[in-house]
């Protein structure tokens, strides 16, 4: 799919939130994170195709309704949403869906707890480069071959997690990337610049292909007890993992978790 084409999609998708009432022009260009130019032609040709207005005060609102309905694999969108809603209301956090994309990282879904300690940037339709090397980026590329990466990506180009972003070697890069296929969860427990904590695990197809990162997200607050946190959200995220692989409800999957271990 064409860059502009992923631009369209993005801006229908955050437009269709039915939880907004509309969105000022410096609202998109924070959640969509896109150039401003080019956000300001793409609305300004759905104004003039009749597919969003503006109101008196100056918000932008669709006239159109947009639903995406896709399907990962044999799971469906409905089992998605449902598991992002278990893991947000057993943690207290949000969970999203986010796809591997060319290069890019795209958020599908989100649910966030009403008592989260913060409000995310990234709603779905967002999109984010994979040269940041935090959980998401390391579980997504860890499941290429390091071969399409060193031929597709600009290795001088990725840089590390956190508010400094210092710039990180291709060897750097590749060990974590290498080591990320062994480990059954990824994390970062300082958090990026943006105040977010996240941890991620893929869920695959029979064939162990990736077909989407699954995230729990929260606010980077210190942690009095990492270990137990740590074994929590693992548990959670995994008994979910299990359920979307396999076919089975979240309940048995836990179960058979416990039973497990």
């Amino acid at each position: 799919m064409s860059n502009s084409v992923e631009r369209i999609i993005s801006v229908l998708e955050c437009l269709s939130d039915t939880s907004s009432e509309g969105f000022l022009t410096s609202e998109l260009v924070a959640r969509l994170d896109m150039p401003p130019s080019t956000l300001y032609r793409l609305l300004s040709d759905l104004e003039a195709s009749g597919h969003v207005y503006r109101s008196a005060d100056r918000r932008i609102h669709p006239n159109f309704s947009f639903e995406r309905h896709i399907s990962f694999g044999s799971i469906s969108p409905a089992r998605l949403s449902e598991a992002c809603q278990d893991i947000s209301n057993k943690l207290f956090s949000a969970a999203e869906i986010i796809l591997l994309r060319n290069q890019s990282l795209r958020w599908h879904l989100r649910e966030e707890h009403p008592q989260m300690a913060l409000r995310l940037r990234a709603h779905p339709g967002f999109l984010r480069s994979t040269y940041e090397l935090d959980s998401i980026t390391r579980v997504a590329l860890a499941s290429l071959p390091i071969e399409q990466i060193e031929a597709q990506w600009d290795l001088a180009g990725f840089f590390d997690v956190g508010v400094a972003g210092a710039k990180v070697s291709w060897q750097v890069a590749r060990e974590r990337l290498v080591r990320a296929r062994d480990e059954t969860l990824q994390y970062d427990l300082q958090g990026n610049a943006k105040g977010v904590r996240r941890f991620c695990v893929p869920i695959n197809d029979a064939n162990g292909d990736l077909l989407c990162l699954l995230t729990v997200a929260e606010a980077a607050t210190p942690i009095a007890n990492e270990d137990a946190h740590l074994t929590e959200i693992r548990t959670v995220l995994f008994a979910a993992k299990t359920a979307l692989e396999t076919g089975r409800d979240t309940a048995n999957a836990e179960q058979g978790e416990r039973f497990a271990g």
